[in-house]
């Protein structure tokens, strides 16, 4: 037993149960875990604390004013229609309407009712999960700083925070579609790898683009044994089939005149000038995390996972009310991997810089989002995210009372 990492495992726990989530998760970037039983009391810690901070708000809420409302609000209701609810009539339901009735969703969560009847532990242990299998994959694919790569997961595109607080229903589909991948690509569990994988649309119709994704990778790793160039490929290929596919799709509705439908095609009506100004700016960034990458299958999936919802718009440009989730799904990931690059130099410049500039990042856009009070920032942890002992003690305590 390692008695030097077993006191950095005591510290970070003790911060955890003080201190603010944010607070104890940039502290634990100085003290560094391998063993691999300490990493998962880690990853339980932090998913407790975190857990507990986005269940202690108000709900149904407009975060960006009209422009976005609280899609936990409708999660919480239908959670309270369980009890009177059967599995066949789940599944008649997912018959009846798949698109939001996906049975596998409901079943997970009708389980846990069964169990469960207070709605704030239902919150409670949505985000639980949430939050452990983030940081269950970021613990095995990184010697001892996890918590590096959490950080910028959350803090260069405070938009993953976002997702988590209220997109539940998708926000679970990706995360299992990630589990699945990791479960693939670096155990030997690969049958229970692609279970999950090719399951994710009973959790969100909208993962059959992430199975198309998968699969298509696949064809091109075994038949053409990819590489990172390959993939600048692969993402020409998909461009180039999904604005066939579209166009198809548009065609065939107006042959049939089916106006309403064609609606669809024209996505939102909001400004998008300001997206695409930065949309060259991302795609160049992971490009250049894939002309670095040492090679590995997972990061180059995850990499080509990432350029294929970059470069939606580009091949379907109006259909911003389907790329837009992808999207925001997707670029998360890229601060993940901008920490990842800082610890692959094993410089302590380097990392202090990098350190630094995911701080600095991420205080300015959360930051900036808590002074407007706008965003999942101004109201998880009961409207006092900034209070630096917001911790797992206090937090149970606000609750109790």
């Amino acid at each position: 037993m390692n008695k030097k990492e077993a006191y950095s495992l005591a510290l970070i726990l003790l911060f955890f149960l003080l201190f603010n989530p944010f607070v104890a998760l940039i502290f634990s970037v100085l003290l560094p875990i391998k063993d691999p039983k300490y990493k998962i009391i880690f990853s339980i810690f932090f998913s407790i604390s975190f857990a507990l901070l986005f269940s202690s708000r108000e709900f149904g809420v407009e975060f960006y004013g009209t422009q976005s409302t609280d899609d936990a609000a409708n999660y919480i209701s239908i959670f309270k229609s369980y009890p009177n609810r059967t599995y066949l009539d789940l599944f008649q339901f997912f018959l009846e309407k798949p698109s939001g009735g996906e049975f596998g969703y409901h079943f997970f969560y009708k389980t846990i009712s069964l169990f469960v009847s207070n709605e704030y532990f239902i919150v409670w242990i949505n985000h639980f999960i949430y939050f452990f299998i983030l940081s269950y994959i970021v613990n095995r694919l990184s010697e001892n700083k996890q918590s590096l790569l959490l950080l910028g997961y959350f803090f260069i595109f405070p938009i993953s925070l976002y997702n988590i607080g209220h997109i539940w229903r998708q926000q679970f589909a990706v995360l299992l579609f990630y589990l699945g991948i990791f479960f693939y690509y670096e155990t030997n569990h690969k049958k229970l790898g692609k279970y999950l994988i090719y399951s994710i649309f009973l959790v969100h119709l909208s993962s059959f683009f992430y199975i198309f994704i998968f699969i298509i990778f696949e064809f091109f790793r075994r038949n053409n044994n990819i590489t990172k160039y390959k993939i600048i490929l692969l993402i020409v290929f998909f461009v180039v089939i999904e604005k066939v596919f579209f166009e198809t799709v548009v065609l065939i509705l107006t042959y049939f005149d089916l106006n309403k439908l064609l609606m669809y095609a024209e996505g939102f009506s909001a400004d998008k000038s300001q997206f695409f100004i930065l949309l060259p700016i991302y795609i160049f960034i992971v490009l250049l995390f894939l002309r670095f990458e040492s090679g590995s299958v997972i990061y180059l999936f995850f990499l080509a996972y990432i350029l294929v919802c970059l470069t939606l718009p580009i091949a379907i440009p109006t259909l911003n009310s389907v790329y837009d989730r992808y999207i925001n799904f997707s670029i998360p990931l890229i601060g993940l991997f901008f920490a990842k690059r800082i610890v692959y130099y094993k410089n302590k410049y380097i990392f202090i810089c990098g350190f630094i500039i995911i701080l600095l990042v991420g205080f300015y856009r959360l930051g900036g989002e808590l002074n407007k009070g706008v965003g999942i920032i101004s109201y998880i942890g009961n409207g006092s995210v900034s209070d630096p002992f917001l911790g797992i003690v206090k937090l149970i305590v606000l609750y109790l009372i």
